[in-house]
């Protein structure tokens, strides 16, 4: 090695120099290598800072916020061909329904989750928040949703984490 690049670290550039290695000195705060991993991060949290704030949730949602706005980019984005990423990658593949992150939806709880308490004449659906959608390996939706029960919510304080429901 006759010369590296670094982010002028005291103890980086005197162990470069016991090693007779010329010092190249970096802009600080600006990488040199993973230019483009840096570019993708970089707009992932672009994408998803938005959908949480507008959201209203917590930093625990962040991540979710971030798988759920790229998926509202793939189907939004148009390509030169007229079409979203999401068709052009998933030809004649059923186009979800877009709502934003956080939103408040009404949605049929699982069969193991129901009340065996529940009278018949309350209504089937449950308020709930819109978390994401459930995609399969390749990034196609699967047509299911990923909802939290908004009573979890209200009733937090006792609770470690919310549960969330994968539902049509």
């Amino acid at each position: 090695i006759k010369k590296c690049v670094s982010d002028n670290a005291p103890e980086f550039r005197k162990a470069l120099v016991d090693l007779d290695i010329a010092p190249l000195e970096a802009t600080p705060g600006r990488s040199t290598s993973h230019g483009t991993a840096e570019r993708a991060n970089r707009q992932v949290l672009e994408c998803g800072r938005p959908a949480l704030a507008q959201s209203g949730l917590s930093l625990d949602f962040g991540a979710r916020a971030c798988k759920f706005a790229l998926m509202s980019r793939r189907l939004h984005k148009i390509t030169d061909t007229g079409k979203s990423i999401y068709e052009e990658k998933h030809p004649g593949a059923k186009v979800t329904p877009e709502w934003a992150f956080g939103a408040e939806v009404t949605f049929k709880p699982t069969k193991d989750t129901k009340n065996i308490d529940d009278a018949k004449v309350l209504p089937r659906g449950r308020p709930g928040v819109l978390l994401g959608y459930h995609t399969i390996p390749g990034g196609a939706w699967s047509g299911d949703y990923e909802v939290a029960d908004l009573d979890h919510f209200k009733t937090l304080s006792g609770r470690k984490h919310i549960r969330i429901y994968r539902t049509k």
